[in-house]
């Protein structure tokens, strides 16, 4: 820490260091005089009984530095309801972060479910959602849950969780698309797997122009490509179910 300032000065602020290690520091030889005097600054400055500030001190900076939120952070950031098996349902993120992590739990409930246009508070406060990560803990997800999210460059999903996976890109159900990031560009390949392709999987996806949809899909949801502005051209395998205003906009 003495070689490091930028370390001492953060060790301090977090009043990590305790006063026998002031002590030590204060007697090292690499102790100058700019150090000696933050040090004795320090050392005034704290007493002897403060060591539960220095565990929560030590709490914060292992927060800050893995990312982990508090309980109140997680319930300024997000609106959620308990279902009624206990487990909850994510509403709105009220948060400004353009990475959005869905959180696993919520305090002692489990998250395991994505409501419906759950970013539209930030969309309306211009904040651009850019990449959103699920935790294996959710198991069912909206299908316009993304809706507006004309920004979004990469969905990951948990390698824990059982029930959706990232295939060339995009987000699967098993066999069923559930979103391409509205990003993506030019030609799209969708799994050889697919059979279904679910309402809005692809709305807003304005740079794509091309898409091959395999024979195996035998349903296309409504709305599913709405807004594809620069979509040239689309491949639909005979007997395909077509939904209602499937290329509204394109």
């Amino acid at each position: 820490a003495l070689h490091r300032r930028e370390l001492l000065r953060l060790m301090i602020a977090y009043k990590i260091l305790k006063l026998d290690d002031v002590k030590v520091l204060l007697e090292h030889e690499g102790c100058d005089t700019e150090a000696r005097t933050t040090l004795l600054a320090y050392q005034n400055s704290v007493s002897q009984g403060s060591i539960a500030d220095f565990a929560a001190s030590m709490r914060a900076l292992e927060r800050a530095a893995t990312g982990v939120k508090t309980v109140e952070e997680l319930k300024k950031e997000w609106s959620f309801r308990k279902r009624e098996d206990g487990k909850a349902v994510v509403l709105l993120y009220r948060g400004n972060d353009s990475t959005v992590n869905i959180p696993e739990r919520i305090g002692k409930t489990v998250v395991a479910e994505i409501s419906e246009n759950i970013f539209k508070i930030a969309r309306d406060r211009n904040v651009f959602i850019r990449k959103i990560i699920i935790p294996a803990s959710v198991c069912d997800i909206s299908v316009n849950a993304f809706s507006g999210c004309t920004e979004l460059e990469e969905i990951s999903v948990s390698a824990d969780n059982t029930l959706y996976r990232i295939e060339n890109g995009s987000l699967y159900r098993g066999s069923t698309l559930v979103r391409v990031p509205c990003t993506m560009p030019g030609h799209i390949v969708l799994s050889d797997r697919t059979t279904e392709i679910l309402s809005y999987a692809l709305e807003d996806c304005k740079k794509i122009e091309t898409v091959d949809i395999p024979a195996t899909v035998a349903k296309i949801g409504e709305r599913a490509f709405s807004d594809c502005e620069m979509l040239k051209s689309v491949s639909i395998p005979d007997g395909c179910a077509v939904g209602r205003e499937a290329f509204y906009g394109c």
